[in-house]
């Protein structure tokens, strides 16, 4: 296989990667947003800001929660992790 071709299917499979995570990044957007009763732009931000924020997130909102916050985010961290960002903000 010659550069050009290697170059093209290289290019092709990251535009098809690309599809895929911009497909599961709105159903994340969808799911958190009927689950929490929220506008989706809000359930945006929250799936966004869990995915920045990580474990340091979680260990925080679990301190400053009491447990309920430390709760939500973990479970939509988890979420993000096994189903992917679209599906947890549908």
């Amino acid at each position: 296989m010659n550069s050009l071709a290697k170059r093209a299917t290289t290019v092709s499979l990251a535009a098809a990667i690309a599809a895929v995570g911009l497909v599961i990044g709105g159903v994340a957007i969808a799911w958190v947003a009927g689950s929490l009763g929220i506008s989706t732009a809000a359930a945006s931000q929250i799936v966004t800001a869990v995915q920045v924020g990580g474990l340091a997130l979680t260990l925080v909102a679990a301190a400053f929660g009491f447990g309920v916050g430390g709760a939500l985010v973990a479970t939509i961290r988890w979420y993000i992790l096994r189903k992917g960002k679209a599906i947890a903000i549908a």
